[in-house]
């Protein structure tokens, strides 16, 4: 790639951002699609991440539950 090319690009950056997990959101996973799933348990200690039934679920103590998750 040539120095104007790169150039370009640096000036042609999109803004960084944080990235939001939010229930229904789409993330791509090995090919394949899967709509994200937040599941709450008062038992459960830390964050597993899973794939089933064609969905990317994500099971999470209750305490740490909002409306969408901030990386």
């Amino acid at each position: 790639m040539d120095t104007k090319k790169l150039e370009w690009f640096e000036v042609n950056r999109l803004p960084d951002h944080k990235k939001q997990y939010c229930e229904g959101e789409i993330y791509l996973y090995l090919g394949r699609e899967y709509p994200l799933k937040i599941i709450a348990f008062d038992d459960v200690k830390e964050p597993i991440v899973s794939v089933k039934d064609s969905e990317l679920n994500f099971v999470v103590p209750k305490k740490l539950l909002k409306t969408c998750f901030l990386s």
